[in-house]
């Protein structure tokens, strides 16, 4: 995790050096990660999860390369409470923890409206990194794993060099909390932040 966090700090100093239009920010927001569950092919054995919604922080810099392009480094950190559910055999098993995401990424942006707009709606698409690690009633989970990120968003712009941020933001990658599982593991985010440029 330090690891991911140190690149992640380079990537968005590299970024914010470089000349002309650059920006900067971050902010708060509610993570969901999908639900999911696998069934054993050697038995009656069954697994499911639920997740709650949780917490999320973030950190971006970005480059305007064009005034309908732009790219970005980002790094995010969202905390999900889990429920894991074990059906098999005449028992049943329920176990929680708490699962903590660290993820660093690189995304393009395409601009709907150019630079000197104030407001910019955009679109976003991007490769990350997450690190995983969970806890909970004598469960472990860890690992880091890539995965693509897809995003919405809008910045709104005052007069000055500052303005507001929101991005529906969707990561999809490997499962650690449920290897094997029928499908890919999804965190929804809503990030709302702050962001400056010059």
């Amino acid at each position: 995790m330090r690891l991911l966090f140190r690149i992640g700090i380079a990537a968005l100093l590299t970024v914010a050096g470089v000349r002309g239009q650059v920006s900067a920010g971050g902010g708060i927001g509610l993570s969901v990660l999908s639900r999911d569950s696998k069934a054993s092919p050697s038995g009656p054995l069954a697994t499911q999860y639920d997740a709650g919604k949780g917490a999320l922080a973030h950190a971006f810099a970005g480059w305007r390369v064009h005034e309908y392009i732009g790219v970005q480094g980002a790094y995010v950190w969202t905390r999900n409470a889990a429920v894991l559910r074990t059906v098999g055999a005449g028992a049943f098993q329920e176990q929680r923890l708490n699962v903590s995401q660290n993820q660093v990424g690189g995304d393009f942006l395409l601009f709907f409206r150019d630079s000197k707009s104030w407001i910019q709606p955009f679109l976003s698409v991007g490769l990350g990194i997450t690190s995983f690690s969970g806890a909970g009633d004598g469960v472990r989970v860890s690992g880091a794993k890539p995965g693509m990120r897809v995003a919405a968003g809008v910045d709104v712009w005052t007069r000055g060099a500052w303005g507001f941020r929101y991005a529906f933001l969707e990561t999809i990658g490997p499962n650690p909390i449920l290897p094997g599982a029928d499908h890919a593991l999804m965190t929804f985010k809503n990030q709302f932040g702050v962001i400056w440029r010059r």
